[in-house]
């Protein structure tokens, strides 16, 4: 291990107690309460794994369930492997074994490389237009890319454990023991509410754990700071924007906003219906398609994105409105539907700020001098 690279006034590493285990083959130490993530980085490896689609090296970014690259495979045992563990999350013991994934022959030279020198013939989504036609060897293509998706591998044998359950009931479970959590389940607990509290991590109090700072500690104290500047950096696609159309209220099918869209398994054999012109619409139309949707309707409001679409999909202007289970669009084409699906965007929410902070805008907002 290299020492010079830990912080010596951790608490939770407890130096007097060492650890053997492997990653990748070669055998590391680290000290007890160590995770993975941490053991590797005082082992001074900072190459974990590559990246999904064009296998870039990436190293260990942060320290928590968060971690986006340091996803590693857990045991060799073929029954009790376990795929796709954040090494940042697992706490190393004895005899543990991992391994980088989406790598072959090794994550130090990864034959997948290739594909970052070949990037420029891979855009985001070009395997929707590349692989469409014809329609008929879609089947064959999925064999291939499904083989090529995916990061670890799941065990190939029974699980021979035996696991307990425990079911708890109660009135308000809360996920997530930092300061917001702790208040949430303690206002719910004095409102006489049964309480559950759950998180990740062995003690409460979340990232403030880590902090060394008066300004961190939980004291029951309601605190405040005053700025200058406050910069609300927490993004917006998480409230759907719903437009209405007359006959919304009596449509008799399924409406749904493409934030809440998972398998296009789900629209086989039905009339789909996508409003919108970007990105979500094109990548929701073509997966419905494939998935073998009776004919999918693309309303387009501006401007339409033009593609050369397959039999069965086509693109029309603005949805007018919806009569019964038919769908009427402005230009006078009219579509039988089983399902309209609103790819239209987020609206800005902020719940957190007071009235007279919050900013009055729609869906979008460039304030002067941004760029």
């Amino acid at each position: 291990m290299t020492n010079n690279l830990r912080v010596k006034s951790s608490e939770f590493i407890d130096e007097t107690v060492r650890i053997s285990f492997k990653f990748n083959g070669k055998t590391y130490y680290g000290f007890k309460g160590d995770t993975l993530g941490s053991a590797l980085l005082a082992n001074n490896v900072h190459l974990v794994g590559r990246s999904f689609k064009y296998h870039r090296p990436r190293g260990i970014m942060t320290s928590g369930s968060e971690e986006p690259n340091a996803i590693v495979q857990v045991g060799k045992d073929k029954a009790m492997t376990e795929p796709n563990v954040r090494a940042t999350e697992i706490e190393i013991y004895e005899g543990l074994e991992a391994s980088s994934q989406n790598c072959w022959p090794s994550v130090n030279f990864d034959i997948g490389g290739i594909n970052n020198f070949l990037s420029p013939l891979f855009p985001a989504g070009f395997y929707y237009k590349t692989f469409m036609w014809p329609a008929s060897f879609w089947e064959k293509y999925e064999y291939v890319i499904r083989h090529s998706a995916g990061l670890g591998k799941s065990p190939k044998k029974p699980d021979p454990d035996i696991y307990d359950h425990k079911y708890i009931h109660c009135d308000v479970l809360v996920i997530g023991a930092g300061i917001s959590g702790i208040i949430a389940a303690k206002t719910a607990a004095q409102n006489n509410l049964k309480t559950l509290l759950l998180d990740e991590k062995s003690e409460i109090g979340g990232s403030t754990i880590y902090q060394n700072s008066e300004y961190f500690n939980i004291d029951n104290k309601i605190s405040s700071e005053l700025f200058d500047y406050v910069v609300v950096a927490s993004g917006h696609f998480s409230v759907p924007f719903i437009p209405e159309y007359q006959g919304m209220k009596s449509f008799p099918g399924r409406i749904m906003h493409s934030h809440d869209f998972r398998d296009a398994e789900e629209f086989r054999g039905k009339n789909i219906v996508v409003l919108g012109s970007s990105y979500s619409a094109e990548d929701v139309a073509l997966q419905c398609h494939k998935y073998g949707a009776k004919s999918v309707t693309i309303g387009y409001r501006h401007n339409p994105m033009g593609f050369k679409w397959p039999k069965g999909m086509k693109e029309v202007f603005y949805l007018d409105r919806l009569e019964g289970n038919k769908a009427i669009f402005k230009d006078g084409h009219e579509q039988e539907t089983d399902v309209v699906i609103l790819c239209t965007g987020y609206l800005h929410h902020f719940p957190f700020l007071s009235e007279e902070l919050k900013l009055k805008t729609g869906n979008r907002l460039y304030p002067p001098m941004l760029y």
